[in-house]
């Protein structure tokens, strides 16, 4: 995470403010650690609508996904970069109604029993995906 956000600042000029964990999935060291990096704002899929909240000095934010129509209702969406010439129409529709990261408010509450239902469906999507996609990669792999 740090030699990412190292990277960036080389390339770009700015430290970066808001951080989406590889695959969604992330625990109490990886939040802390971005805390310490001192990023504000925490990406978490979303696959049911959940407002983003506070959680010490981050605030997560529910990001949707603009490919294959997967679009929950969410304070931001995504697209992989590698793909981005496939959903380019969405990508420029979600882009000209963006605001600004600041203009995200946590809810006063967080909702922990929307968090935790969002969290079993990623890893029932996520073993889905990698076992759909296992034949693939058995067939793939050089004997």
């Amino acid at each position: 995470m740090e030699r990412g956000r190292v990277i960036i600042e080389g390339l770009v000029g700015i430290s970066p403010v808001f951080f989406a964990p590889s695959n969604s999935l992330y625990n109490q060291s990886t939040l802390e650690a971005a805390s310490e990096l001192g990023y504000r704002y925490f990406g978490d899929r979303a696959f049911i609508p959940f407002p983003p909240y506070g959680l010490g000095s981050l605030i997560v934010v529910p990001e949707s996904s603009l490919e294959k129509g997967r679009i929950v209702s969410a304070a931001s969406h995504y697209v992989h970069y590698d793909k981005i010439d496939s959903y380019v129409m969405g990508f420029k529709s979600r882009l000209a109604e963006a605001t600004s990261l600041s203009d995200v408010k946590p809810s006063s509450e967080i909702p922990t029993k929307l968090i935790r239902q969002n969290h079993r469906r990623k890893i029932m999507w996520k073993l889905g995906r990698d076992v759909f996609n296992l034949p693939g990669r058995i067939l793939r792999r050089k004997i």
